[in-house]
């Protein structure tokens, strides 16, 4: 019965939205207009595959070959490895609309330095490293838009960058300003207060106190 349990908490494979289908490609398209850009869309709806997380899941663990890259359509997820001492600690946030993956071992084969999972209700779309293979081959320009799409995770790194200069209550008002999907009690709330702490490098005691204080009524 526990293996059952178990087994029906994990994602589950899913028909892809149309709309999900239009996000992934107007993402692209800001980044690279394609020469043949009708063709690889017809291209990469063949390769894509759909997640569905109904309960909050890893998509990839620390340790592992992570050989996958995923457009989140709905929700969030966020990478994280586990220290000796400090126990998960939490190193990026995903929010729709934004890929994730570890560049590292999806196009180097190294295992992975972190793990990646989402939060419950995420819907993501995803390519596995023979995926893209089979895009470069097919399409020359896919690797420049495979490098501009790297860069331009760069600069969301560096974007972030400024939320981790802010301290105390600002800080905090600033993280969910960003994610406000993450924005409930500690018990509704689909990310734990502790993980979110963790991204901050608050203390988890006062970060639950700066949480009374910037939102009294939640």
């Amino acid at each position: 019965m526990a293996n059952s349990k178990k087994k029906n908490r994990e994602p589950i494979p899913c028909i892809i939205h149309p709309m999900a289908y239009k996000r992934l490609f107007v993402f692209l398209k800001s980044i690279l207009t394609l020469k043949n850009q009708d063709n690889f869309q017809a291209g990469l709806t063949k390769l894509l595959k759909g997640l569905y997380f109904k309960y909050g899941h890893a998509f990839y663990a620390e340790n592992t070959d992570a050989n996958v890259a995923a457009f989140i359509s709905r929700g969030l997820g966020f990478t994280h490895y586990m220290h000796p001492v400090r126990g998960k600690v939490v190193i990026d946030v995903f929010g729709a609309g934004e890929i994730a993956l570890n560049p590292d071992s999806f196009f180097n084969g190294t295992p992975a330095d972190n793990g990646l999972e989402f939060i419950e209700q995420s819907s993501i779309l995803y390519v596995t490293v023979k995926d893209i293979d089979v895009l470069f081959e097919g399409f020359e320009e896919a690797k420049m838009l495979t490098i501009k799409t790297l860069a331009s995770m760069f600069k969301h790194i560096r974007a972030k960058d400024e939320l981790h200069r802010l301290v105390g209550k600002e800080k905090v008002r600033r993280f969910f300003d960003l994610y406000p999907i993450l924005l409930k009690s500690a018990r509704q709330a689909p990310m734990q207060y502790r993980d979110i702490a963790s991204y901050l490098n608050i203390d988890q005691f006062h970060f639950s106190g700066l949480m009374k204080e910037v939102y009294p009524d939640l």
